[in-house]
């Protein structure tokens, strides 16, 4: 049972009737719900044809679906800042890191700050260990119920679908009777793909989508070529069993959400309350020969994502299809429930077309990774690669143990995905220039920032961020006396994150772990 009577204490009162309900004539108050690793074509809703989420598809057609959502980056830190925030990876203080090094600033203001600020009671409860609060995400929730830390063991304990929903169901119970804001992250179906149930085959005769490969285990975890180190099960070493796999991990999520969308409606939430279902990014199937991983690209099985946004005003079996980013998604949800955007977001709001059921004009929507930047516009998508292929960027990968390569640059027809010549793209490729010019100035500033504060300002992190990126990605910083942190200097709390983030595929063992410590 969550500890959280003292909290609601706290909380703002509403004006309600005698029975306790809400007395209100529009939205007061929002759910977001975020699925890590979620593809949107792995749901019958967007094509599928495997039955993985009849539960997430009829919940969708209650409000409006969108057909072409991009996250603004292809791993999870980055794009929750970006729901939250409405600012791209590259131009707030985590950058393009996965909460390994930097974290986010107090100066940025979040939509959970909003939504406390106007009397709002906040939570959230969190499923991975990348979004614990020592990223900063926490910043405006009253409550944020991240991971465990077992002091003893020195690690977060792992949360499934089932404690994600009870955590939130319990909040609901408590938050129903006054405007509120709560966000639900997921970690189903990200990797490893052990799903707490047997296995359905979906009554398939053969083993497709997948193709019929069979696939070595890797040395590292980025899954090119092969299976990425911290996903092998057992023997397994086809592809489409592992592609199996990760249908019955959406299966498992699909039972346990309805639960909690359920609960919304015996609550009555669905006449004074937005709700928005999303995914943080997606995940390779072989598409760049990448095997069952995500941040090596932008490619569009890394960032389009599933989106719906359910409420009153919000028009039912609606699919919308100009191309939306998570930055509009944040300035949506705030002017749905009354606030207003920040200043300097990077996004726009789609509130008014949402309600009008009619497509907005379409704008670039930009999608970013360490190594490649994207931009879907006039029904094409075209990414390439940040740096050249001799750059120094290429030695290591800061979101995997293994490399990131560079793959070129690639021309798609959103409708079909089939390539398209490169000259086609002059107007993409323009956009994005500009976009990364801007973008390239913003991170430039951040490191010159976080420079000037001096080594006893920045954290123990920072400072190790800061000596990564010099020694082995070629970052040039007047740092000559700056040596990386010792183990022992780590806190316990960090040497747990590094583990945490080593069993996702985030990073390899940590040099710190011996053979005699538990390993999560």
């Amino acid at each position: 049972m969550l500890r959280i009577a003292g909290w609601l204490l706290g909380c703002a009162g509403v004006a309600s009737a005698g029975n306790g309900a809400v007395i209100a004539d529009k939205p007061v108050n929002l759910i977001l719900i975020t699925i890590d690793t979620l593809r949107a074509d792995r749901l019958g809703c967007y094509g599928y044809r495997r039955a993985t989420s009849p539960n997430l598809d009829r919940f969708m057609l209650r409000g409006t679906r969108f057909e072409w959502a991009f996250s603004s980056a292809s791993y999870t830190a980055p794009s929750h800042i970006s729901l939250l925030t409405g600012l791209y990876p590259s131009f707030n203080s985590v950058l393009l890191d996965n909460g390994r090094f930097f974290k986010l600033s107090g100066k940025t203001v979040t939509l959970a700050e909003q939504c406390r600020d106007a009397g709002m009671r906040t939570a959230a409860v969190i499923s991975n260990p990348t979004l614990n609060r020592r990223l900063g995400l926490h910043q405006g929730f009253a409550l944020y119920v991240d991971l465990q830390f077992d002091r003893v063991h020195e690690r977060y304990l792992p949360k499934e679908a089932t404690a994600t929903t009870q955590e939130a169901l319990e909040i609901l119970n408590q938050v129903h009777d006054a405007p509120f804001f709560l966000w639900v992250h997921y970690q189903d179906p990200h990797g490893p793909y052990s799903p707490p149930c047997d296995l359905t085959t979906f009554g398939d005769a053969a083993p497709p989508p997948e193709k019929d490969r069979i696939l070595p285990v890797g040395t590292d975890t980025s899954g090119y070529k092969a299976i990425p180190t911290y996903q092998v099960i057992e023997e397994e070493r086809a592809a489409w069993r592992y592609g199996l796999r990760y249908d019955n991990e959406i299966l498992y999520l699909d039972r346990h959400i309805q639960t909690l969308f359920d609960r919304v409606d015996e609550l009555g939430l669905t006449r004074n309350t937005v709700i928005v279902l999303t995914s943080d990014h997606g995940e390779a199937f072989s598409e760049d020969e990448f095997f069952f991983a995500h941040s090596h690209s932008v490619g569009l099985d890394q960032v389009r994502v599933p989106l719906a946004i359910v409420g009153p005003g919000v028009p039912a079996g609606k699919v919308m299809t100009t191309p939306i980013g998570g930055v509009d998604v944040y300035a949506t949800m705030t002017e749905m429930i009354g606030l207003k955007p920040v200043e300097k977001t990077s996004g726009r709001s789609w509130a008014a077309a949402v309600r009008a059921g009619k497509e907005p004009e379409e704008k670039p929507v930009f999608c970013e990774g360490f190594s490649q930047r994207g931009v879907a516009f006039r029904g094409m998508y075209y990414r390439e690669d940040r740096r050249p292929a001799d750059s120094p960027i290429w030695k290591i990968s800061p979101t995997t143990n293994g490399k990131h390569l560079p793959l070129g640059p690639s021309l798609v027809r959103l409708s079909d995905g089939a390539g398209i010549e490169l000259s086609k793209g002059a107007l993409l490729r323009a956009e994005l220039d500009a976009f990364t010019l801007a973008a390239e100035q913003a991170i430039r500033e951040t490191f010159d920032e976080l420079v000037r504060r001096g080594k006893d300002e920045r954290t123990v992190a920072e400072n190790n961020g800061l000596v990564f990126f010099r020694d082995e990605l070629g970052y040039e910083f007047d740092l000559r006396d700056l040596e990386p942190a010792s183990p022992e200097e780590l806190s316990p709390e960090d040497r747990a994150q590094r583990r945490a983030m080593s069993s996702l595929g985030y990073l390899d063992k940590a040099p710190e772990e011996s053979e005699n410590k538990p390993k999560p």
